[in-house]
C-alpha cells in the first residue's frame, strides 16, 4: 500500500509541473492579421486586379505595362524581372490594345494572364487622381508658417543648380514633348525603376537616367 501511495503522489506532482509548462492557449485573435492578409493570396489578389495599359517595345524587347486597378499604380514588365521580380512571358501584340493579352510570372513563380480594361482603367484614373488631390489638398492646408520654414529649409539644403544642369532639364523636356503618350508611359515606368535603385541621385545622374529612359522608350 506505501508504494501505491509513493506512485500516486509523484504522479500528481508530475502532473502539475507539466501542466504549468504547458503554453497559454491562442485564441482566434492570434490569427486575425494573417486571415487577412495571408502571404498565399497577396500576391494573387493584386494579380487579379492588373489590368494592360499599354504595349511597347524597347530596344527590340516587348514590354507592357500594367497598372492596379486598386491603387492606380503602374509598372512595366519585360522579359528582364522588375523590381518586383514580375517579368512578361508573352505578349499578343496588337494595334487595338483591346484585343492584347499579356502573360505573366510573379516573383514566386505564379502566372496569369492580363488584359485591357476601360472601365477599371477609369476607376483607377480616379484613385489615383484622388491621391493626388489629397496631397495637394494637405500642402493648402499647412499653415503659411510652416510653408515657408519647409522653404526656407529646403532652399538651404539645395545647392543652386548650374547652368549645364538647366540645360539639361530643359532639353530632356524638349525631347519629351515630342513623344506619344505611349513612350512617354514607358520613359516614366523607366525612369520611375532608375529612382527606386538609386534614391540619391546627383542632378548629372538624373539627366543622364532621363536621357536614356527617352532614348529606350522612342527606340524602334
Amino acid at each position: 500500500m506505501r508504494f501505491f501511495s509513493l506512485l500516486l503522489s509523484l504522479l500528481l506532482v508530475t502532473g502539475v509541473k507539466a501542466e504549468s509548462d504547458l503554453p497559454e492557449s491562442i485564441g482566434a485573435d492570434f490569427f486575425a492579421t494573417l486571415k487577412d492578409s495571408s502571404p498565399f493570396t497577396r500576391s494573387l489578389n493584386q494579380a487579379s486586379s492588373m489590368i494592360l495599359t499599354g504595349t511597347a517595345r524597347i530596344d527590340q524587347q516587348a514590354v507592357a505595362i500594367l497598372m492596379d486597378s486598386e491603387s492606380g499604380d503602374s509598372m512595366i514588365v519585360s522579359e528582364t524581372p522588375n523590381p518586383k521580380g514580375w517579368k512578361l512571358l508573352g505578349l499578343s501584340e496588337s494595334e487595338d490594345l483591346s484585343s492584347a493579352i499579356a502573360n505573366v510570372s510573379m516573383e514566386g513563380g505564379e502566372t496569369f494572364r492580363v488584359s485591357f480594361d476601360g472601365d477599371k482603367r477609369d476607376e483607377a484614373f480616379k484613385v489615383r487622381k484622388k491621391a493626388i488631390s489629397d496631397v495637394v489638398s494637405s500642402k493648402i492646408a499647412k499653415p503659411q508658417s510652416e510653408e515657408k520654414k519647409d522653404k526656407k529649409d529646403g532652399d538651404k539644403k539645395k545647392p543652386e543648380m548650374s547652368e549645364a544642369v538647366k540645360k539639361g532639364y530643359a532639353d530632356i523636356k524638349k525631347r519629351f514633348e515630342t513623344m506619344n503618350e505611349q513612350q512617354k508611359s514607358a520613359a516614366r515606368e523607366l525612369i520611375k525603376r532608375g529612382h527606386q535603385e538609386n534614391q540619391n541621385m546627383t542632378h548629372e545622374q538624373r539627366i543622364d537616367l532621363y536621357n536614356q529612359a527617352v532614348t529606350r522608350a522612342t527606340a524602334k
